[in-house]
């Protein structure tokens, strides 16, 4: 068989044994990769499940039993869901398993408190971050998170 054959078949198996044990093999991909360099957008989204709407991925994650409303935790997007990013790169790839962190309400407070603090532009870390494209957002969001000890 070919080396790409080989891999193929390599990488279904590792896809379907985390599946398995309840892991989701994007997340260890995004683990190993923002330490070493930006995480490629294409790679994360590979087995993403992706929703239109805000609304639709919540429902879609209660379904799931993925989340419980009322539980004290709440929905974060490592790239955010703002008007200037859903006309950038759409709602589709925003509202994406790969995007959304499940955390404790005030965590989630503070890690959202960031991006209105003054960046070293001058201004705001949400519009010093508008400028950036899908992988730089979302790096920098790994980072944000990691510094208030949520790990993807």
């Amino acid at each position: 068989m070919k080396r790409a054959t080989w891999c193929s078949i390599a990488s279904l198996l590792l896809t379907a044994t985390l599946t398995l044990l309840g892991c989701n093999a994007l997340d260890e991909l995004a683990d190993t990769k923002s330490t070493n360099g930006p995480v490629n957008r294409a790679a994360r989204q590979a087995g993403a499940e992706c929703y239109d709407t805000f609304p639709k991925f919540k429902a879609a994650m209660n379904r799931a039993g993925r989340s419980r409303a009322n539980d004290g935790m709440q929905w974060h997007h490592i790239v955010p869901q703002h008007s200037t990013n859903v006309q950038k790169f759409g709602a589709h790839d925003l509202h994406c398993t790969d995007n959304l962190v499940y955390m404790p309400e005030a965590i989630h407070v503070k890690v959202s408190a960031h991006y209105s603090t003054t960046h070293s532009s001058g201004k705001s870390v949400r519009d010093w971050l508008k400028d950036k494209d899908f992988d730089e957002q979302y790096d920098y969001g790994v980072k944000v998170l990691r510094e208030h000890k949520i790990e993807l």
